[in-house]
């Protein structure tokens, strides 16, 4: 039976209770991501679901990197995570003692970040105050040139967001669909 030694605020029924499982899942999701993640995408893979405590993820993480478990690094003025071999030894070993729901939950969460963070290095969104209330311009990239641009007018800021959000969550599908439309290419009934 686990302690359970760790802060259970912000953590749904189901979730880790115990410092060392939370180590562990940490060590699980950079091992099972093999790319290096921020702290703040770390920690949204693990309270999103409540899967840990918020405080409680950050010192685990802290001594993971003390012990050498957890590698940090700087990239472009932001702090980078990954495990080291020692970690990916300790997720092989015991990842089967953290529930299967947990680990897929983080692990599913920690794909869509990385995907909305490789959305955002590959377009660009800008909002901008109108007359007319917000424009919202949309890019798909090509290096630094757009590939295309769409400018949209929209009456309030929360529209411009959503906008905004909802391109970065699917960039591909937007410009496919656009492309469709635009070369009279698209299906007209399923």
């Amino acid at each position: 039976m686990p302690e359970f030694d760790a802060f259970d605020s912000g953590v749904e029924p189901g979730g880790l209770l115990s410092r060392s499982d939370i180590k562990l899942l940490l060590c699980y999701l950079l091992s099972s991501m093999n790319a290096p993640l921020t702290g703040a995408m770390i920690s949204d893979c693990l309270l999103e679901d409540g899967l840990a405590n918020y405080f409680e993820v950050g010192q685990a993480l802290s001594a993971l990197v003390a012990n050498g478990n957890i590698m940090k690094a700087d990239r472009d003025g932001e702090i980078y995570y990954c495990v080291s071999e020692s970690g990916r030894h300790i997720a092989k070993t015991l990842e089967t003692s953290l529930p299967l729901i947990i680990r897929q939950k983080a692990v599913r969460c920690a794909i869509r970040l990385l995907y909305l963070e490789q959305n955002r290095r590959d377009t660009k969104v800008e909002i901008t105050r109108q007359d007319a209330g917000y424009s919202v311009t949309c890019a798909i990239l090509e290096g630094d040139a757009p590939l295309i641009s769409v400018t949209l007018t929209v009456p309030d800021k929360l529209a411009a967001e959503e906008i905004k959000a909802n391109f970065l969550e699917a960039p591909a599908e937007c410009y496919q669909q656009l492309l469709e439309t635009l070369t009279g290419k698209r299906k007209i009934f399923g």
